[in-house]
């Protein structure tokens, strides 16, 4: 009988978190088992656990042996009995890989929340994490911009060739070797084209690698959806500014009788092309004459310009204007400082009515405004005078 055995295993410093079972204890990266008196025949089975370290090289081979001491000084090593050999340590080998995961988000730069419109700056932040039990070496991001956005920046870190972004260790040295349970982190601004179509579904994808790893492609976090691309909706439509002018077309002030012309300009400030506009003019009454031009029908008290009268009225692109114009005569006889206003309203496919602004005035939106300059025509008025005869002589004036 083995009097007073005591099992001692010192575990390799590649193995941590060591927790001994069947009444075992530890101490550093020694277990201890005090087992007493061991009949013979009768086996003693005592069993503990512990991590392997991370990272660790791949095919690492770590060796354990217990060793048994008892009280008469017997000293027993122990065998792996898978081995054919005696007293040969247990030995196990590691089985190491980079394991990378790839996250992207996007955010728009000016305007908080979910809104991306034509002409905003957008930044992609893109998260290269290494999940697995080895260094990841030669780690390379690209990601591949879409046609949608335009002036890329990647920043000191990147670079750019043709629409494709790309990170390196040559251009970041944290990229050399990213270790387990760490990330490296970059960041690519970009700016949506305009105009773009109201709905432009911009859709994209980073990718990450390293040696001896086939490309991740990567995950949008915010949504619930599994290894999706990054997604925004484009919010775009047609802007328009407004403005009407006039002039007495002989010069001058104006006068009852002159002929005035106004001029209406319709300027698409918005991120979308602009299609089938329509502009109404209501014409006071006290302008008489109108003609409009280029197309556009007089009728029911107003000046009316679509596209079915005038072509160009069809399509306006972002940053086109166009120009309308109608002649009108001021009614005779008025008072003088009468004020007569007008005021355009245009409006397209999904667009809400705008009016015309004055330009001459520092007010918004307000009526482009003439204000009529008459006097009293003496030129028929005749004098009566009485001679000392008492003869009656008329007198033009």
């Amino acid at each position: 009988m083995s009097r007073s055995a005591v099992i001692t295993d010192t575990l390799d410093t590649r193995l941590n978190t060591i927790i001994a079972e069947n009444g075992g204890t530890v101490s550093g990266q020694t277990v201890t088992y005090n087992v007493g008196n061991v009949t013979p025949g009768t086996p003693i089975t005592v069993a503990f656990r512990a991590r392997v370290v991370t990272p660790l090289a791949n095919g690492t081979v770590i060796s354990n042996q217990s060793r048994v001491t008892d009280a008469s000084g017997s000293n027993v090593i122990s065998d792996d009995p898978a081995l054919p050999g005696a007293s040969d340590p247990t030995r196990f080998t590691v089985r190491s890989v980079p394991r990378l995961t790839v996250t992207k988000r996007v955010s728009n730069t000016a305007t908080p929340g979910n809104v991306y419109a034509p002409n905003d700056r957008i930044a992609y932040d893109i998260t290269v994490r290494n999940s697995g039990t080895e260094n990841a070496a030669n780690v390379v991001i690209s990601d591949v911009i879409d046609p949608s956005l335009t002036a890329i920046d990647p920043g000191a870190n990147g670079t750019v060739a043709g629409s494709t972004v790309t990170y390196t260790r040559t251009t970041l040295a944290a990229l050399t070797s990213v270790a387990p349970g760490t990330s490296v982190s970059v960041r690519v601004l970009a700016t949506i084209r305009r105009p773009l179509a109201n709905g432009t579904i911009i859709a994209n994808r980073a990718s990450g690698t390293a040696d001896t790893l086939t490309p991740v492609l990567s995950d949008d976090p915010d949504t619930a959806a599994v290894n999706d691309p990054t997604t925004i909706t484009v919010t775009s439509s047609p802007r328009f500014v407004v403005t009407k002018s006039v002039l007495d077309v002989n010069g001058g002030s104006f006068l009852p009788g002159d002929q005035v012309r106004y001029t209406i300009r319709v300027l698409n400030t918005g991120g979308a092309n602009a299609t089938n506009l329509v502009v109404n003019d209501p014409v006071d009454t006290r302008l008489t004459s109108p003609v409009p031009t280029p197309g556009g029908t007089f009728g029911a008290g107003g000046i009316r310009w679509d596209s079915s009268n005038t072509p160009v009225l069809a399509t306006l692109a972002v940053d086109a204007s166009v120009d309308l114009f109608f002649t009108a005569n001021i009614a005779t006889p008025l008072d003088d400082g009468t004020v007569i206003n007008n005021q355009a309203r245009v409006t397209s496919d999904g667009v809400a009515v705008v009016i015309s602004d004055d330009p001459n005035t520092p007010a918004a939106n307000d009526p482009t405004a003439l204000r009529v300059t008459s006097a009293a025509d003496l030129s028929a008025s005749t004098k009566e005078i009485l001679n000392a005869a008492g003869m009656l002589s008329l007198i033009h004036i």
